[in-house]
């Protein structure tokens, strides 16, 4: 099976260009893509999907998450410092 040649950054790259006004069949060529590859690329990268959406909120709860536990860290951190400058 043959390798990706663009990475998901420079598809989203393609993407927006566009999005900002050209043309899809000018910006096709400029790439060596085919329209068809350009609008599958769009259907995947352009818009969330109903999972990445559930995906994304998962993340963000489990970002809450770890946040909460550095700042525990943090303190009890700075805690056995005080400590350890006490004794």
């Amino acid at each position: 099976m043959r390798g990706q040649r663009f990475s998901e950054e420079q598809i989203v790259r393609i993407l927006r260009e566009v999005k900002l006004g050209m043309k899809v069949t000018e910006v096709c060529p400029r790439y060596g893509i085919s329209e068809q590859t350009y609008y599958r690329w769009k259907a995947k990268y352009a818009e969330p999907e109903v999972h990445q959406a559930g995906r994304i909120r998962q993340l963000q709860e489990e970002n809450e998450q770890l946040k909460a536990r550095l700042t525990t860290l943090s303190v009890e951190h700075q805690e056995l410092k005080d400590r350890l400058k006490i004794g």
